[in-house]
Order: C-alpha cells, then structure tokens, then sequence
C-alpha cells in the first residue's frame, strides 16, 4: 500500500528521528545465526580473500559469493563462533585489498543451493585420505609458472605458523606435505584453499589431509650435496681448501662421507633424484685430471687468466668488461706477452660469480680458463677465506700479497739477452703482481658498478 504523501517511484522519508531509531532498533533485533552476511567486498573479491578473515575464528563449512551485488554469506560450525567474527571486526576495520567491509547476522540458518545471480557454494572441508591433523597433502596442477617452499610459505601463513614444507614430483604431478602448527590452523587452511588457484587461471591446488603422523625432513636437502673424486688425494685437497669457506654469506662444511661412491640413478628413479644426480666425468672443467692437485688454491678476490684470445690480447678493455659485469674490478695486469693475466674483483663472491661464468669459455683459437691465484696469500690463523661482512684484500692484518722481487740494478747495455734473468721462476711468476688500490677514477661521473642485481650462481 502506498504512502498518501508519496507519490509513486520516490522513496518514503521518514518522518522524525524516532521513526529512524525504531527503525534502527528492529534492524538490529535479528535473530542471531552461524550464517554471516557479508557486504561492500570488491568486484572481484576472490573466495579465498574472503576465507582468509574468517578463518581464525572457525572452519568456515560453506561460503558463497553474489559478485554482482558485491555480497557474500559465510557458513560458520555454531552462533558462537558466528559471534565472535562479527564482534571482533565491529571494533576493528576488516580491509579487502583496501576496501572495508562489514559483517554481520544473516536472517537464514543455513547456505542451500544456488542463490540468485551468485555462485555455487563452497562445501566445507574434504577429509581426504587421512584424518584431521597438522600435516596437509597438497597437489599441485595445471602449472604455468614454478612453485617453490617459498611461494607455499607464503600462500599458507595467512592461516597459521608454517612448520616444515616438504615438495617432490610422483607420478609426474607436483605434490608437497605442508605441516601447520596447530591442527585447527590446517583445517582452516584445507577449507580455505582447496580447489582454489595460486595465480589466476592455473597452478590449481588440491589439498587433504596426510595420514604422516610426523613430517621428518631428513634427505634430499638442496643445501647439502655428496661430491665423488677420482682418488683420496683430490677429495682431500677439496676438504683442505673449502672447509669453513665462505660463499654467498654461507659457511660450506665438507667432511668425508660414509658413502663409498655415488651411483648414477635408474630409470625408474623419481624425478628430483634423476635431476640432482650428474656425472662430471667427462666435464671439460677439470683442470688437475692428469697431475696432483697441489697448486689448487682456496677461494680469493684474486684471479689469474690463462689461455687469452688474441682479440683479448690487444684490447685490455674487453678483458675487463667481462669482469665488471660481476662486479667491481680492483686491479688488473697482464702477464707474459698478454697472454695470462691476474685480475682482483672486489670480493670473494664477486670472484666465485666471475669464475662460475668465465671460466673454459670458447674462442675461435682458445679456451679461457680462470682460476684461483696463489699470490693472494691470508696470514695464518685467518683461515682459507674471511666471514660475511669483511672485504678480503691487500691489508696488513687480514691478507696482503707476496713481498714484490727486487728490482734489479739498471742495466744500458744492448745484449738482447740482457733482461733474461729478470723473468720470475714459472713457478713465482704470480708474485711479480703488486697491490696498487683502486683504480683512479675514470671521469667526473663515474660510479662503482651496482652489484645488487648480479646473476644467480650456475651450479
């Protein structure tokens, strides 16, 4: 029945401030109910958004989203829980990608079918395989782009503390064991994420729960490796040079195994085994295959060149750009008729990038190859190579290089073979190379190459 002050398609003003406070009143007398409205979410919301605040408070049973009217209702267990998600955001902003949203009763007792204009809801969680608990199963498909421990991390956080992931391959389909702090934590995150996508359009999740009872992370770690040589003598030079040094801020510990040897897979091996297991045998990086490895050298910013192409040979220039793309270029010399050179980088890890990447690589009329110099000497009790933090180089306290040869009295006669007995042993020709600092600035604007977004290492 229509309003006799109203005329028809306008909206009836109330007529005091005691009708709105009447109105007010009857609005928020609602019965109370496990069912939650929501109201004001984003046009595109995602379910797992919505989830995401709910979560904490209980296992979310069912949810379903009325995007057209930007609308959702969320099935709680019992009016308890159902309660305390609407106190709790009453006395605080609950914020979806910046926008506030509200909660509060809904005046139906259960999520039924298919609403008008919305989606079909989401039925609480699968008890998959296993029982309730910590530990989830999750699968992984329709993958575009890689998903890593880190990417998991931070998909599950948002329902709890995170304890151990765990990723592997079986039956050609990603899987990972994720284990939650709290059982009550993996149950939300089971509700909110399963069947739900990473990234949108793929990397589909599937999770249930695990029937491990514990996740035991003992095997198959990427930070620990097991490395065969060809005798005692080589894996006993690798021990003695690279036991406690460090490399991109962490401390390498090599030790003998109990392993014997290290047997290639089979084919019916799992994947993350077939992909770990390489045989180096034929590599042409070796450089002690037919002699004792007692000129092996520990990791320092000091390198020396052998094997210079002759395009190398005439432009010092190129040589150096090659090296400045993996960092800072301290000094650099050439050496018996250009053909080797020493080249000090700014760093240790500089020096491990640039030998990582330069090393054995091919010209036309050579391979250049780069390796460790033994002029860069560390005083004793420093050990084989400084910790994070300190910058390796020509100082008293830490390391320095050899002491120069003396300078020979000058010499006018014209005998071609006069300077012969200046030539260095073969064996001391590194030690000719002083310590002359840095480079002099090359220009008004010159500026230090910026190292922050060098390359990862290629192992």
């Amino acid at each position: 029945m229509a309003h006799p002050d109203v005329s028809p398609g306008m909206k009836r003003q109330l007529e005091s401030t005691q009708d709105f406070d009447v109105s007010k009143r009857q609005r928020g007398a609602q019965l109370e109910s496990r069912v939650v409205f929501v109201r004001g979410l984003p046009t595109d919301c995602l379910e797992s958004e919505l989830l995401a605040l709910c979560c904490p408070f209980a296992v979310v049973e069912k949810s379903l989203m009325v995007p057209q009217k930007c609308q959702a209702f969320v099935q709680l267990p019992d009016i308890s829980s159902a309660a305390n998600l609407i106190t709790f955001y009453q006395t605080r902003d609950a914020l979806i990608r910046g926008k506030k949203i509200y909660f509060e009763f809904s005046n139906r007792d259960e999520i039924n079918g298919r609403s008008e204009g919305g989606m079909i809801p989401h039925d609480g969680p699968r008890r998959g395989i296993g029982p309730p608990n910590q530990i989830l199963m999750v699968s992984v498909s329709k993958i575009e782009y890689d998903v890593t421990v880190d990417v998991l991390q931070q998909v599950f956080q948002k329902f709890g503390n995170v304890e151990k992931i765990v990723t592997f391959w079986k039956d050609n389909e990603f899987k990972s064991l994720v284990q939650m702090e709290s059982i009550d934590q993996a149950q939300a995150a089971q509700a909110a994420l399963d069947g739900r996508e990473i990234y949108t359009g793929c990397n589909q999740l599937s999770i249930v729960f695990s029937r491990h009872p514990e996740l035991r992370i003992m095997f198959r770690k990427r930070d620990t490796a097991l490395i065969q040589f060809v005798d005692d003598v080589h894996s006993t030079s690798a021990l003695d040079h690279l036991d406690g040094v460090y490399v991109f801020g962490k401390k390498l510990r090599v030790d003998f195994s109990k392993h014997t040897s290290v047997s290639m897979p089979h084919a019916d091996a799992d994947r993350f085994e077939i992909e770990n297991t390489l045989d180096f045998s034929g590599s042409p990086l070796h450089r002690y295959r037919r002699r004792s490895p007692q000129e092996a050298v520990s990791p320092c910013p000091l390198l020396h060149i052998s094997g210079i192409p002759m395009e190398l040979q005439r432009n010092q220039n190129a040589l150096v750009d090659l090296f400045t793309q993996f960092g800072y270029v301290k000094d650099f010399r050439y050496l018996q008729n250009n053909k080797m050179a020493l080249i000090e980088m700014g760093s240790v890890d500089e020096a491990i990038m640039a030998l990582l990447q330069l090393d054995n690589m091919s010209y036309p009329d050579s391979h250049m190859r780069v390796s460790f110099s033994k002029a860069y000497q560390y005083t004793v009790g420093a050990g084989p190579s400084p910790g994070p933090g300190t910058m390796p180089g020509p100082r008293a306290d830490s390391a320095g290089w050899n002491p120069p040869m003396q300078p020979h009295p000058r010499d006018r006669s014209r005998d071609r073979t006069r300077n012969r007995d200046r030539i260095p042993p073969p064996g001391d020709r590194d030690r000719s190379f002083r310590d002359r600092g840095p480079p002099p600035q090359r220009g008004r604007d010159y500026q230090p190459r910026d190292n922050s977004r060098r390359p990862p290492p290629r192992y």
